[in-house]
Protein backbone atom coordinates (compact mmCIF):
# COMPACT_ATOMS: atom_id res chain seq x y z
CA UNK A 1 0.00 0.00 0.00
CA UNK A 2 2.16 3.20 -1.42
CA UNK A 3 -0.66 5.32 0.67
CA UNK A 4 0.37 4.32 3.98
CA UNK A 5 3.98 5.52 3.01
CA UNK A 6 2.70 8.93 1.43
CA UNK A 7 0.69 9.56 4.59
CA UNK A 8 4.03 8.61 6.80
CA UNK A 9 5.96 10.88 4.38
CA UNK A 10 3.77 13.99 5.46
CA UNK A 11 5.11 13.53 8.86
CA UNK A 12 7.98 14.17 10.82
CA UNK A 13 9.61 11.86 13.14
CA UNK A 14 6.99 11.62 16.22
CA UNK A 15 4.14 13.35 14.24
CA UNK A 16 0.92 12.22 15.17
CA UNK A 17 -1.53 11.58 12.28
CA UNK A 18 -4.96 10.27 11.86
CA UNK A 19 -6.99 8.24 8.99
CA UNK A 20 -10.37 7.62 8.68
CA UNK A 21 -11.88 5.00 5.94
CA UNK A 22 -14.85 3.77 4.78
CA UNK A 23 -15.52 0.34 6.33
CA UNK A 24 -16.66 -2.08 4.23
CA UNK A 25 -19.20 -3.83 6.36
CA UNK A 26 -21.13 -1.18 8.59
CA UNK A 27 -23.05 -3.48 11.41
CA UNK A 28 -26.19 -1.31 11.64
CA UNK A 29 -26.79 -2.21 7.87
CA UNK A 30 -25.83 -5.41 8.12
CA UNK A 31 -28.94 -5.80 10.92
CA UNK A 32 -30.55 -4.11 8.77
CA UNK A 33 -29.89 -5.71 5.30
CA UNK A 34 -28.10 -8.67 5.29
CA UNK A 35 -24.66 -8.72 5.26
CA UNK A 36 -24.06 -9.76 1.34
CA UNK A 37 -25.87 -6.30 0.34
CA UNK A 38 -24.24 -4.00 2.54
CA UNK A 39 -20.46 -5.24 1.38
CA UNK A 40 -18.66 -2.11 -0.05
CA UNK A 41 -17.61 -3.28 -3.42
CA UNK A 42 -13.90 -3.99 -2.68
CA UNK A 43 -11.94 -1.69 -5.63
CA UNK A 44 -13.91 0.34 -7.57
CA UNK A 45 -13.20 3.00 -9.94
CA UNK A 46 -14.64 6.49 -8.86
CA UNK A 47 -14.68 9.86 -11.19
CA UNK A 48 -12.52 12.79 -10.27
CA UNK A 49 -13.06 15.63 -12.30
CA UNK A 50 -12.33 14.95 -15.17
CA UNK A 51 -10.01 11.69 -14.49
CA UNK A 52 -10.63 8.86 -11.98
CA UNK A 53 -8.89 7.16 -9.55
CA UNK A 54 -9.88 3.44 -7.68
CA UNK A 55 -10.99 3.41 -4.24
CA UNK A 56 -10.54 0.79 -2.21
CA UNK A 57 -11.45 -0.87 0.90
CA UNK A 58 -8.98 -2.14 3.00
CA UNK A 59 -9.34 -4.59 6.35
CA UNK A 60 -8.33 -3.05 9.05
CA UNK A 61 -5.39 -5.61 9.43
CA UNK A 62 -4.45 -4.45 5.94
CA UNK A 63 -4.36 -0.29 6.81
CA UNK A 64 -2.88 -1.37 10.15
CA UNK A 65 -0.08 -3.83 8.34
CA UNK A 66 0.44 -1.07 6.04
CA UNK A 67 1.26 1.91 8.63
CA UNK A 68 3.33 0.00 10.86
CA UNK A 69 6.35 0.31 7.88
CA UNK A 70 6.95 3.56 8.79
CA UNK A 71 4.70 4.31 12.23
CA UNK A 72 3.66 2.85 15.11
CA UNK A 73 -0.20 2.27 16.39
CA UNK A 74 -1.93 3.93 19.02
CA UNK A 75 -5.53 3.66 18.15
CA UNK A 76 -7.79 2.08 15.86
CA UNK A 77 -12.19 2.70 16.42
CA UNK A 78 -14.48 1.87 14.66
CA UNK A 79 -17.30 4.76 13.89
CA UNK A 80 -20.74 3.98 13.54
CA UNK A 81 -20.60 0.02 14.36
CA UNK A 82 -23.67 0.17 16.47
CA UNK A 83 -25.18 4.30 15.86
CA UNK A 84 -27.02 4.45 12.29
CA UNK A 85 -25.69 6.34 9.59
CA UNK A 86 -27.00 9.61 8.96
CA UNK A 87 -28.78 8.15 6.01
CA UNK A 88 -31.80 6.69 8.93
CA UNK A 89 -31.85 10.36 10.40
CA UNK A 90 -35.89 9.36 10.72
CA UNK A 91 -34.35 6.41 13.18
CA UNK A 92 -33.15 8.84 15.19
CA UNK A 93 -35.83 11.02 15.16
CA UNK A 94 -38.32 8.59 16.52
CA UNK A 95 -36.05 6.48 18.71
CA UNK A 96 -34.13 9.22 20.95
CA UNK A 97 -33.83 6.99 23.93
CA UNK A 98 -32.27 4.16 21.44
CA UNK A 99 -29.85 5.71 19.66
CA UNK A 100 -28.48 7.58 22.91
CA UNK A 101 -27.75 4.37 24.26
CA UNK A 102 -26.37 2.33 21.22
CA UNK A 103 -24.08 5.40 21.17
CA UNK A 104 -23.12 5.29 24.76
CA UNK A 105 -22.45 1.49 23.79
CA UNK A 106 -20.94 2.25 21.03
CA UNK A 107 -18.00 4.18 23.11
CA UNK A 108 -17.45 0.87 25.02
CA UNK A 109 -16.65 -1.15 22.25
CA UNK A 110 -15.74 0.72 19.59
CA UNK A 111 -12.00 -0.13 20.27
CA UNK A 112 -12.55 -3.86 20.54
CA UNK A 113 -11.09 -6.35 18.08
CA UNK A 114 -14.43 -7.87 17.37
CA UNK A 115 -16.11 -4.35 15.87
CA UNK A 116 -13.36 -2.80 14.44
CA UNK A 117 -14.22 -4.24 11.46
CA UNK A 118 -17.78 -3.70 11.68
CA UNK A 119 -17.95 0.69 11.44
CA UNK A 120 -19.27 2.85 8.95
CA UNK A 121 -15.93 4.51 9.02
CA UNK A 122 -12.50 3.21 10.91
CA UNK A 123 -10.28 5.80 12.43
CA UNK A 124 -6.19 5.00 12.84
CA UNK A 125 -4.00 7.19 14.92
CA UNK A 126 -0.57 6.37 14.45
CA UNK A 127 2.96 8.55 14.86
CA UNK A 128 5.48 8.74 12.19
CA UNK A 129 9.12 6.48 14.02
Amino acid sequence: SSWSLIVANLLRSGGRGFVVLLGAHPLPEVVRNGRASTLRIRAAPVRVGEGSTTVEYASVSEVVTALRRTCTIERVEAVGCLVPAAGHVRFARENPGTLGLLAMIESLVRRARGFRNWGDHTLFEFRRR
